[in-house]
Formats: structure tokens, C-alpha cells, sequence
């Protein structure tokens, strides 16, 4: 058996670059000894050590702890290593299976989304929900998705890279009552429970509908939306909601986008008792 190899050798051993090997020289992981011709020589020992600097890299070992227990390693000091490396996986553990447990919530919002009925419009009463808001006002999709990539860095260490709740845009009740709907005030990532958050929207009665297609529809569903809330005997009192429910996240083709509009509205002061008012959850 060889005693010293080259660090060609190792490098395809390990599948390592060479750089990385004389790296981990530099910081003195390694101390591979040098032949007559000044080539670096790596011992069993050597090997040993990159075994046990590469499992504790993975981990995320301070280079510091690395050299501390490549060092002085005892029987003892190696059970301990054992013990935080455990600790260390039980964690990388929970953290994936956090990401795995959104994935899925992601992949059950697309199911139920998919499944939300088109074209159907309905007073719903909703409950307080928290925002994370990005100001800024938008009338075009890329500058609604310019504002929602802001948003997104300024949540990164929060959020994870697949959307953590549903995103969407504020119309200002202003606009609505001019009969404008594609200005957009603010951008939007709902958030959940008692889940940190910017602003809250009130619970309370909200006109809705959903439709397919691009965001221009908004000026096509919001004249009908104050219609039917009107004929509930409802009328705006807030900002609107604009929900992506699909959007470019999920897919490439605009035909596939699915939006709900949420309309605060409030009973007129003249409007039927409760017990007289009609279905208000069918067109």
C-alpha cells in the first residue's frame, strides 16, 4: 500500500480541486509533507484528517473547531464531536422538513386555487389578516413584480425561496371610487395567525370574485364586483385586494393565472335587515 499520494491523487479521490487542497493547507488543516522535487506528499494521516474536514464542513463547523479537534482528537473528545454532529443533523433535519412542510402548504394552495370557482361573485366575511407591505405605486405587471421582488428581499432571511403565503397588490379605495383600477398603491405577502406583519386588514364583509387571465382583467371584474355589492345593498368602505393566487411563479402562460378580487364593503345605511337580504353567495 502507498504511504504518500499525490494531490492529483487526492483531488480525483475526493473529486476535490486542488485549490481547495492547498486552501485547506493554508489554514492549517493539512500539513502534507514535500519531496526532493518540492511536490506536495499526502500521508494516511493526511487522508484521515480530509475525511474528517469534509464531514464537518457539511455541518458547518467553524474552521476554528475543525482545528481544534484535528489537534489534540481523543476517544472522549471524538464521543462529544459525535454528540454535536448529531445535533447538527437533528437541526438540518427540522430545517428541511419546515421547507418540505411549505412546499407542500404550496403545493395544496395551487390545488385549492385551481379549484376556486371562476366568474362567481359572493359577500364573504373574512377574517383580521396581517400584511407584509412593499409601498409603491404600479399600474403595469413589471412594476407590480419589480415591487414584489422588493418585497421579497427585504423578508429573504424570513421567507423561504418557495412564496411563504399569498402575494398580491393594493387598489387605493380612491381609485376605486374614480372608477380606476389599475393603480396600485402597495404590494402585498399575507401572512398567517399572530404571524409578524406591517398592517393589519380588518375582518369584516368582503365582495369577491375570481377570474383567469392576465391582471388587466381587474378593470374588466371590478365594474361587475361594485355592481353586485351594490345590489346587496353593500358599498366600498377600504382599499381593494388583488390576490395572485396563480401567476408567473406557477406558470408561463397568462391563461393560467387565477386572481380574486376582496372588495371591503359595508351595509348600507338603508339597506334590508339581515334576516330579509337575499342569497348573497350566488351571482
Amino acid at each position: 500500500m502507498k504511504r504518500y499520494y499525490k494531490i492529483g491523487e487526492i483531488a480525483a479521490l475526493y473529486s476535490i480541486s486542488p485549490d481547495s487542497l492547498r486552501y485547506y493547507e493554508e489554514i492549517g488543516l493539512l500539513t502534507p509533507r514535500r519531496d526532493a522535487n518540492g511536490y506536495r506528499m499526502y500521508s494516511i494521516e493526511d487522508i484521515w484528517r480530509l475525511n474528517v474536514i469534509r464531514d464537518m464542513l457539511k455541518l458547518d463547523f467553524p474552521t476554528e473547531q475543525i482545528r481544534k479537534y484535528l489537534g489534540a482528537h481523543t476517544l472522549a473528545s471524538t464521543q462529544a464531536l459525535l454528540r454535536r454532529e448529531k445535533e447538527a443533523v437533528d437541526a438540518r433535519l427540522a430545517e428541511l422538513q419546515a421547507i418540505r412542510d411549505e412546499i407542500e402548504a404550496r403545493e395544496a394552495e395551487i390545488f385549492a386555487a385551481a379549484a376556486r370557482p371562476i366568474g362567481e361573485f359572493s359577500i364573504r366575511t373574512l377574517p383580521e389578516r396581517g400584511l407584509l407591505r412593499m409601498a409603491g405605486e404600479a399600474r403595469e405587471d413589471a412594476e407590480i413584480d419589480f415591487l414584489v421582488k422588493k418585497l421579497h428581499k427585504r423578508y429573504e432571511d424570513e421567507l423561504f425561496l418557495i412564496r411563504n403565503g399569498a402575494t398580491g397588490a393594493l387598489i387605493p379605495l380612491s381609485g376605486i371610487e374614480a372608477g380606476v383600477f389599475n393603480r396600485y398603491s402597495s404590494v402585498f405577502m399575507l401572512r398567517e395567525g399572530g404571524e409578524p406583519c406591517d398592517v393589519k386588514i380588518p375582518a369584516g364583509e368582503f365582495a369577491t370574485v375570481c377570474f383567469r387571465g392576465d391582471y388587466q382583467n381587474t378593470a374588466r371584474f371590478m365594474p361587475k364586483l361594485l355592481a353586485y355589492a351594490k345590489a346587496h345593498h353593500r358599498v366600498p368602505c377600504g382599499n381593494a385586494l388583488e390576490l395572485y393566487l396563480i401567476d408567473i411563479h406557477e406558470s408561463g402562460d397568462p391563461a393560467e393565472y387565477i386572481t380574486e378580487l376582496q372588495l371591503p364593503v359595508a351595509p348600507l345605511p338603508d339597506a334590508v335587515a339581515p334576516s330579509h337580504r337575499p342569497d348573497s353567495t350566488k351571482r
